[in-house]
C-alpha cells in the first residue's frame, strides 16, 4: 500500500511539473512578469538616455510604451524577419520581455496591471502582440526634459523655417497646424490651433519631425485628449523651460541680429519689435520672448533670445469704412493704440451737501481702484479729478491733471476730505468744473473719456450749454452723472435734464464720428435709446440700441442717494467702453485678415533673415484666414553688465504644476517667525499653563506683564537658531529638487542667496540684499544678524500674499493652464 500511494505521489508531482513545463512554453504564462520602468525612461532626458536620479524612481510602475507612428510591425522573434502584427498610431502596451534592442508587448489593459503593477491580471485573456523594436516605440509617458533644470522644455507652435509658406495646404488648415500619424507627413492626425505651446516626445531620426502632446506626461487611458501628433519642426519652436524676458526692455546695444547663415547683420530697427500687449492680443504665449539659455560669470550675464515677429507685412493694405473711405493698416494701427487709452475724470459739482458727503464720495472712489489694476485687460488707463469747492479765500477749482498713478488722484482727494470743514464752494458760472474736466482731455481727443460727475444741482435752463456739449463731443467723452440729492426746486430737477441733453447731443456727434473706424454695418444703430438699469437708474442701450454710453442717476424727492450705486454705475460703463473698443479693434483685425489682405507680402525682416526671394503669400492667408502668423527671430547672444540687469523685465511662463511648486517655495520661506524674547515666552506660557482665579496665579500674570513690558523695550530677540536652520536645509531642498546634477553643498554655502533662488525658481533677482549674503549666511548670526533676519522673513512674507493673489487668474492655451509670473512677485 505504501509503495502504491508513493507511486501515484511521484506520478501526479511528475504530470504536476510537466504540465507547468509546458505552460511555461507559452509566450504569456503565468509565470510571465511585467517589466518595471527603467531609469533612463523615466524622465526622458534631452540628452539621451540617461538614468534619472534614484530617488525620482517610482516602486510598482509598470512599463507602458506606444507605438510611435501608423505602420509599425511586430515580429515573432527578436529577429524582425517574421511579421506578426501591424501596429495603430499610439497603441499603449505593456512590456514584458526584454533583449538587446527588442521588447516583448501584450495590449495594453488596464485590468492586467495586478500585484503592485508586476503581475499580469489573467495571462489567458492577454493579446500578444511579439517583439517590437525600440526605434518604433515611444519608450517613455515623460516629455523632454532639461537636464539642468530638470524643468520640462516647452514648444510653441510658430514658424522657424520658410518651408510651411511655399506649400501651406500641407501644414495649415482652418487657421491651425496639421499633425500626422507618421513621420512622412502623409497620414493627418488633428489639428492644433496657432501659437499654442506643447511638451515634446520624441523626434525623428532625421531630426525635422518632433511628436508633440499637451500635456508634459500623458497617460494611456486619455491619449486621444493629449497626444497632439508628429509635426514639422518648420512650425514649432523651442522656447526652453520658463525662462522669459519683454525684448523692448533690452538696452539697445544689446539686442542684434544675424542672418540664419550668419554671415550679414540685419538692418533691424527697434520700432520693429511687436509691442508684447500686442503679442498677447495674438496669442497670450507669445506675450514675452523665450531665454532658451542663461549664464552669469562674475558681474557677466550671458543669454540667448529673441523675438516674435510677424510673417506677413500687412502695410500696404486698405479697407473701406461704412463711410467710403479707405482705413490703411497703419492708420488701424494708430487707431487700436487709442483704443487701448481710457481716461477717467472725477468731478464733483455742488454745495454744503457735496462738500458734507465728500468724505464718502472718497471712500467709494477708493474702492474703485480694483477696476483698474488688472495689467492684462489689455488697456492703459489715465486718472484726474476736479472740484468745485476749495479752502477759503481760493477761488480756483481744484484738480489733478491726468496721471499713470491712482494714488496720486487718492491723495488729492484724500488731503481735501481731511480738510473738508475747511471747504467752501468756489462759485462761478453754471458747471464751471465740468468745463475744466473736459479740457483735461483736450490732447487726448481720439482716446476713450469718461468722466464720473457727483452733483446735486445744474442751472436755471433744461438745456445744457452748447458749446460745452459740443467739446465733450470732439473730446470724445462719455458722462456718467450722479446726483447726490433729489430736492424739490427746479435747479435739482435741472441736473438730471441737463446732463441727460449732454448725453442726447454728444451721442449723436460722437457716433459720426464713430462711423470714420467702423467696417461692419451691423454695428450702426439709427438712433440712441435708453434702458432703465434699476429705479431711476438709466444708461444709453448699447450696444443694442446705441452706438456710445452714458449714465444718469438720481434719487427719489427729498431722499439722498445710496453711494454703493456710484461703484456699480462706474463698474458697468468702465465695462461698456472696454467692450466697445474691444469690438472695434476685433471687426478691424477681422476685416483685415479676411478683405483686406490683397497686398499681403512677406515680412522684410522674414526676407533678410532666410536671404529668400519674395514670391508673395497669397495661399497662407486661404489657410490661416483669422489668425496672425508669427515666426521667431532668433537674436545673438545678449551680453550685458549685471548693474543693467534691474531694468530687464523677467517673466516666468509656468504650467499649473510648477505654478505650484515655486509657489510652496515661496509660502515655505515664509512661514517661519523671528520673535522677541517677550513673544517667545509667552507663547511658551500660554501652552503650560492657564490663568485661574486664584490669587496666585494673579500675582504671577502681574510679574509677567512688567517682564513683557521691559523686553519690549529692549528689542532683544529670542534664540533664531532654529529659523536659520530651517530657511538654510530649505534652499538645499529645493535646489536638488528633482535635479540629476545635484549642487554639491560647500558649493551651495558659498553660493549667494539671489544665484540659490535662480536656480531654484529660474528667474533672476536683482534684490541686493540677496546678493550681499551666502546661503550659509543664515546660519552665521555674525554675518546676519537678527534684526537683518527679521527684515528677510517680513520680505519673503510680502511675497506671499501676491501668489494668493495670481492663484487661478492663469490663461488657457491647447487646453491646459498656464502662468505668467513677473519677476516682482518672486523674492
Amino acid at each position: 500500500m505504501k509503495t502504491t500511494k508513493r507511486m501515484w505521489n511521484g506520478t501526479f508531482t511528475l504530470l504536476c511539473t510537466g504540465m507547468a513545463i509546458m505552460t511555461s512554453c507559452a509566450p504569456i504564462n503565468r509565470f510571465t512578469r511585467i517589466k518595471q520602468v527603467p531609469r533612463e525612461y523615466i524622465m526622458n532626458y534631452c540628452g539621451g538616455e540617461i538614468k534619472a536620479p534614484s530617488s525620482l524612481q517610482i516602486k510598482n510602475n509598470p512599463w507602458i510604451v506606444f507605438s510611435d507612428q501608423l505602420g509599425n510591425m511586430s515580429y515573432q522573434t527578436a529577429t524582425g524577419k517574421n511579421e506578426m502584427k501591424e501596429l495603430q498610431f499610439m497603441d499603449a502596451f505593456l512590456v514584458v520581455g526584454k533583449k538587446g534592442n527588442w521588447l516583448k508587448v501584450i495590449k495594453y489593459d488596464p485590468t492586467q496591471i495586478k500585484s503592485h503593477g508586476r503581475r499580469l491580471g489573467n495571462h489567458k485573456s492577454a493579446i500578444y502582440y511579439g517583439w517590437v523594436h525600440k526605434s518604433d516605440l515611444l519608450l517613455t509617458r515623460s516629455s523632454v526634459t532639461d537636464l539642468a533644470t530638470g524643468l520640462k522644455n516647452k514648444q510653441i507652435t510658430v514658424f522657424s523655417d520658410t518651408v510651411p509658406l511655399k506649400v501651406p495646404e500641407k501644414y495649415l488648415i482652418n487657421d491651425s497646424l496639421l499633425t500626422f500619424k507618421n513621420t512622412d507627413l502623409s497620414k493627418p492626425y488633428t489639428q492644433i490651433p496657432m501659437h499654442q505651446l506643447v511638451f515634446p516626445l520624441k523626434q525623428s531620426e532625421d531630426r525635422s519631425k518632433t511628436l508633440v502632446a499637451k500635456k508634459s506626461f500623458i497617460s494611456p487611458d486619455s491619449l486621444d485628449t493629449e497626444i497632439c501628433g508628429w509635426v514639422s519642426n518648420a512650425v514649432i519652436k523651442n522656447i526652453g523651460q520658463q525662462l522669459h524676458i519683454d525684448v523692448r526692455s533690452l538696452p539697445d546695444s544689446t539686442l542684434w541680429f544675424k542672418n540664419k547663415a550668419e554671415t550679414d547683420t540685419l538692418n533691424f530697427r527697434r520700432a520693429q519689435l511687436v509691442p508684447s500687449r500686442e503679442l498677447a492680443r495674438i496669442a497670450r504665449p507669445l506675450a514675452y520672448s523665450p531665454v532658451t539659455s542663461y549664464c552669469q560669470m562674475d558681474t557677466v550675464i550671458r543669454f540667448k533670445t529673441g523675438a516674435f515677429m510677424p510673417v506677413i507685412d500687412k502695410q500696404e493694405n486698405f479697407v473701406v469704412n461704412v463711410n467710403g473711405n479707405r482705413i490703411y493698416y497703419n492708420q488701424f494701427k494708430e487707431i487700436e493704440k487709442d483704443l487701448q487709452k481710457i481716461n477717467i475724470v472725477f468731478v464733483v459739482e455742488g454745495n454744503e451737501l457735496a462738500v458734507k458727503q465728500f468724505p464718502e464720495v472718497v471712500n467709494i472712489i477708493q474702492g474703485l481702484q480694483p477696476l483698474f489694476a488688472n495689467p492684462d485687460d489689455g488697456f492703459d488707463y489715465k486718472f484726474g479729478s476736479v472740484l468745485a469747492f476749495n479752502e477759503k479765500g481760493n477761488n480756483e477749482n481744484p484738480k489733478v491733471h491726468l496721471t499713470k498713478d491712482y494714488m496720486q488722484v487718492l491723495n488729492f482727494l484724500s488731503a481735501k476730505s481731511n480738510n473738508a470743514k475747511q471747504l467752501v464752494a468756489t462759485g462761478g458760472r453754471s458747471w464751471s468744473t465740468l468745463r475744466t474736466a473736459v479740457n483735461l482731455f483736450k490732447d487726448h481727443k481720439k482716446e476713450s473719456n469718461l468722466i464720473i460727475l457727483i452733483g446735486e444741482t445744474g442751472n436755471n435752463s433744461e438745456w445744457a450749454d452748447s458749446t460745452l456739449v459740443n467739446r465733450m463731443a470732439e473730446y470724445n467723452c462719455r458722462i456718467l452723472g450722479f446726483q447726490l440729492f433729489g430736492g424739490n426746486p427746479d435747479k435739482f430737477n435741472n441736473f438730471v435734464l441737463q446732463v441727460e441733453n449732454m448725453i442726447d447731443n454728444y451721442a449723436v456727434k460722437i457716433s459720426r464720428q464713430k462711423r470714420e473706424i467702423i467696417v461692419y454695418a451691423d454695428q450702426l444703430r439709427k438712433y440712441h435709446e435708453y434702458r432703465e438699469v434699476n429705479k431711476n437708474v438709466y444708461c444709453l442701450d448699447f450696444p443694442n440700441r446705441s452706438m456710445t454710453q452714458g449714465w444718469v442717476v438720481f434719487p427719489q424727492k427729498q431722499e439722498n442717494l445710496p453711494l454703493e450705486g456710484l461703484a456699480s454705475s462706474v463698474d458697468t460703463l468702465l465695462q461698456q467702453v472696454k467692450e466697445d473698443n474691444r469690438l472695434l479693434t476685433q471687426s478691424l483685425y477681422k476685416a483685415f485678415n479676411e478683405i483686406g489682405n490683397f497686398r499681403n507680402r512677406e515680412d522684410s525682416t522674414l526676407v533678410d533673415y532666410f536671404q529668400m526671394q519674395p514670391s508673395g503669400i497669397k495661399s497662407l492667408p486661404e489657410a490661416l484666414r483669422n489668425a496672425e502668423p508669427e515666426w521667431y527671430l532668433p537674436a545673438q547672444p545678449v551680453v550685458l553688465h549685471d548693474s543693467v540687469s534691474h531694468l530687464l523685465e523677467y517673466r516666468l511662463l509656468v504650467t499649473e504644476a510648477e505654478f505650484k511648486r515655486i509657489r510652496n517655495f515661496i509660502n515655505a520661506l515664509s512661514q517661519y517667525e523671528v520673535d522677541y524674547k517677550y513673544e517667545a515666552q509667552k507663547k511658551e506660557k500660554e501652552k503650560k499653563r492657564k490663568i485661574c482665579d486664584c490669587l496666585e496665579d494673579e500675582v504671577v500674570l502681574k510679574d509677567t506683564r512688567l517682564s513683557v513690558t521691559e523686553m519690549k523695550d529692549s528689542h532683544e530677540y529670542a534664540s533664531t537658531k532654529k529659523v536659520r536652520a530651517n530657511l538654510f536645509a530649505l534652499y538645499y531642498t529645493y535646489i536638488n529638487n528633482g535635479k540629476l546634477c545635484r549642487i554639491k553643498y560647500k558649493k551651495l554655502k558659498n553660493m549667494s542667496m539671489a544665484e540659490a533662488q535662480r536656480l531654484i525658481t529660474t528667474c533672476p533677482t536683482d534684490n541686493p540684499f540677496l546678493k550681499a549674503f551666502t546661503v550659509n549666511d543664515l546660519k552665521r548670526k555674525k554675518h546676519l544678524v537678527d534684526e537683518t533676519l527679521d527684515m528677510l522673513v517680513e520680505y519673503f512674507k510680502s511675497k506671499k500674499s501676491a501668489w494668493e493673489e495670481a492663484a487661478g487668474k492663469g490663461f488657457t492655451s491647447n487646453g491646459q493652464t498656464y502662468y505668467w509670473i513677473s519677476k516682482d512677485m518672486l523674492p
